[in-house]
């Protein structure tokens, strides 16, 4: 049990004492480096601390991080077990010296001999968390509790380190089981902190985040180019590629997205994806597809605010056929149970290409959702209704529509991976135009999908299986249609 931790003049284990922090002391953190936290003394001093007995808390407002003591111990060695233990022994020498670099590659070298063996585990878990293999640590703290569950220590560095790969859901799991064994107020203090950020992250909380990933997928599409079921229509033959065309696909997409918080309450957002479809048998509808948006986020007590632009352009088969730009608003309030009511607004123009340009249009869409968090915030329900409408540039032309529509979709966390699913129903009347062919035009569009996300080594790579499901059922015979699409991604995210 550690009763106290030395703080140290400089970042090493020898440097000269220059006093303590007990459990439940608290200090500001400046600075980080292997194996050290930096702390402003009450003198305007620096001193440093050992990250092995502290944790990083982080409060708001101001978004100041904390650094608290909590008790841990060392797992047993197990029985009937001969071997030199003499690398571990080294291993935690290099840990106490604030060398958690050289103590990882170390023990990485090890890895094969030792992995399972729960002293092993443990050191090489800290040693990698300690140098920035996060996924590392996970992988090798998961062995450690599960082979012992009741080792406080081990889950607590193992909640941190999936909160440092960026797996909140899974971290507030690690740090709920910690609560559910009733720790010291101290450690206690810590695991709340940790929660409140994961489960109710400030619109700029002082700290900047970035992701990026890229992705690539294979699958099957019964309806590659949306055509018709029919091949006949009012007395003619139909193009070859207006009807239904099934192909198997590649498709590759990268993106990112980026917060830069501005001040307290307020934040700059950005995000973009560039992606491009491949199908082998009606290469015809290969697409290209670029978009990005950027908005400014505030926060006023329960409600979030959000005001940005956006755009898009994509390419058909080579050429330049479609772009878009449009005024993005927003608005969330936090209700009571981490329920929450929503509400979004996009407007702008949609463009095509001149020898399509009669299909010009101004477009409004809306969504009014409700959120239910499911499994103490590891999963959500969302409901919502949806309409907007379309109005063609060209007054004569026979774009323009309303649409109103609703849409559920929820996820879950089974055994550590996330199921998706979402049902929708849109209804799109044609405003009693009848220039398609003599037909009031109006469709009735069916979507459902389903998704399982897996994580690989690390949580850097997911692995994504889906299926799709849309039916459009129009009465006009050429856009009706149905579509099914099943396929499988890998992505690897940075963050």
């Amino acid at each position: 049990m550690t009763t106290y931790v030395n703080i140290r003049a400089r970042p090493l284990i020898d440097s000269v004492i220059i006093g303590k922090l007990y459990p439940g002391d608290v200090a500001p953190l400046v600075s980080e480096t292997y194996g050290w936290y930096g702390v402003s003394l009450a003198d305007g001093s620096t001193g440093y601390v050992s990250r092995d007995w502290t944790a990083v808390v982080v409060t708001a407002p101001p978004p100041e991080p904390e650094l608290r003591v909590y008790p841990s111990s060392a797992p047993p060695r197990p029985e009937n077990d001969n071997r030199d233990r003499g690398v571990l022994n080294e291993a935690s020498g290099l840990l106490d010296a604030g060398r958690a670099d050289a103590a990882y590659r170390l023990l990485q070298r090890q890895e094969n001999e030792w992995a399972g063996d729960a002293g092993f585990d443990y050191l090489f878990g800290i040693a990698a968390l300690d140098s920035g293999a996060a996924g590392d640590a996970v992988f090798a703290l998961e062995r450690v509790v599960r082979d012992l569950p009741e080792f406080v220590g081990a889950r607590m560095e193992l909640a941190r380190a999936l909160y440092a790969t960026g797996d909140h859901a899974r971290a507030r799991t690690e740090f709920r089981a910690l609560l559910d064994k009733q720790p010291p107020d101290d450690v206690r203090a810590v695991i709340l902190s940790y929660l409140e950020i994961i489960e109710r992250p400030p619109v700029a909380d002082g700290r900047s985040e970035d992701a990026f990933y890229a992705a690539a997928s294979a699958g099957y599409d019964s309806n590659a180019n949306g055509g018709a079921e029919v091949s006949e229509f009012m007395g003619f033959n139909l193009d070859s590629q207006s009807v239904e065309t099934d192909s198997t696909f590649l498709e590759a997409r990268i993106g990112g997205k980026v917060l830069r918080p501005l001040r307290p309450g307020v934040a700059f957002q950005w995000q973009g994806l560039a992606s491009h479809r491949h199908n082998l048998d009606a290469d015809f509808v290969d697409r290209s597809f670029v978009s990005t948006n950027a908005a400014w986020a505030f926060r006023r007590g329960a409600n979030d605010f959000l005001a940005g632009a956006g755009g898009y352009w994509s390419n058909l088969d080579g050429p330049s056929n479609e772009y878009g730009v449009a005024l993005d608003l927003g608005w969330l309030r936090t209700l009571k149970n981490d329920n929450a009511v929503q509400l979004g607004l996009r407007a702008g123009p949609v463009r095509f290409d001149s020898a399509q340009n009669v299909r010009d249009i101004d477009r409004i869409m809306y969504a009014l959702t409700y959120r239910q968090p499911l499994q103490g915030g590891e999963g959500e329900l969302s409901w919502s209704a949806i309409g907007g409408r379309d109005r063609a540039h060209d007054r004569s032309a026979p774009y323009s529509n309303s649409r109103r529509g609703l849409r559920v979709s929820g996820r879950w966390d089974v055994r550590d991976n996330e199921v998706a699913m979402s049902l929708g129903y849109l209804n799109i009347p044609y405003n009693g135009n009848r220039n398609f062919f003599g037909i009031d035009r109006e469709d009735d569009q069916f979507v459902a999908s389903l998704s399982w996300r897996g994580a690989a080594r690390g949580r850097t790579w997911q692995i994504t299986p889906r299926v799709r499901y849309v039916m459009n059922d129009s009465n006009v015979a050429i856009y009706d249609y149905d579509r099914f699409e099943l396929g499988i991604e890998v992505q690897g995210v940075q963050r």
